[in-house]
């Protein structure tokens, strides 16, 4: 019964950014981009925090070889990303540094 809701739903809203009456690129909930994306075919551009996250895999899958805290720190990065809140100022500046390093020693 509540799927039936949410295709209704979804239906609604879709039609709402079809009309305009929703900007199409701020809007940011991601079943609702996936649902625009596959009845529309409209590609989205990357939020600032999916952007993040496309970055820090290729940081983990680049072969550089990090350290024990420079690991479990992609990953507390990553699982809050995931959760949707994007990085502190100290945190950013972490990634920033730890990116710099990824693309030296990618370049090697």
């Amino acid at each position: 019964k509540s799927e039936g809701r949410d295709i209704h739903t979804d239906q609604y809203i879709i039609r709402r950014l079809k009309s305009g009456s929703i900007d199409v690129e701020d809007w940011s909930s991601p079943r609702m981009r996936e649902r625009y994306t596959q009845v529309t075919g409209y590609k989205f551009k990357p939020t600032p925090i999916e952007t993040k996250l496309q970055i820090l895999r290729k940081m983990k899958t680049g072969g550089v070889s990090w350290s024990d805290w420079e690991s479990k720190f992609l990953l507390s990065i990553e699982e809050r990303l995931r959760g949707g809140s994007d990085l502190t100022l100290k945190q950013s500046d972490v990634f920033t540094r730890m990116r710099s390093k990824h693309r030296r020693e990618s370049r090697s």
